[in-house]
Formats: C-alpha cells, sequence, structure tokens
C-alpha cells in the first residue's frame, strides 16, 4: 500500500505532514477492515460459542470481553 501511495506520502511529507500523521493515514483502511471484521464475527463466534458450551454438563458464563480482547489482539 505505501508503494502504491508513495506520491501521495510524498506530498504529504513536503507540505509539512507528520510522520504519526502519514502512519494514522496508512493504517486507517486496515483498522476499518478489522473492525468490521469484528463486527460480524462478533455475534456469530458468540452464538455458535453458546450453542456448543450447552452440551456440557459443567457450564461456563460467556462475556463479552473475550471477545472484545481477541479483537483487539487482532488489531
Amino acid at each position: 500500500m505505501v508503494a502504491q501511495r508513495r506520491k501521495e506520502i510524498c506530498i504529504r511529507k513536503v507540505v509539512g505532514a507528520s510522520v504519526a500523521r502519514v502512519t494514522v493515514l496508512l493504517s486507517l483502511d486496515f483498522v476499518k477492515l478489522v473492525g468490521i471484521a469484528f463486527l460480524i464475527a462478533f455475534p456469530v463466534a458468540y452464538y455458535l460459542t453458546y450453542n456448543w458450551l450447552q452440551y456440557y454438563p459443567y457450564r461456563t458464563e460467556l462475556h463479552w470481553h473475550i471477545f472484545a480482547t481477541g479483537g483487539f489482539t487482532a488489531l
């Protein structure tokens, strides 16, 4: 992606953009895709895991923060 947007990055650096701003610009598309994937995968994973755990005699609670930690780790 950096190779494709090299000219844009060069122009932004010449105009005065900081390295942090360019990094945010480049990683924003990736963050959006991971966020959308998390929003799709969270309900599906919760439903499947909840149903799978119902077959065991000793049940445990499912908490949302388990899935949030997985999404944050993927990000």
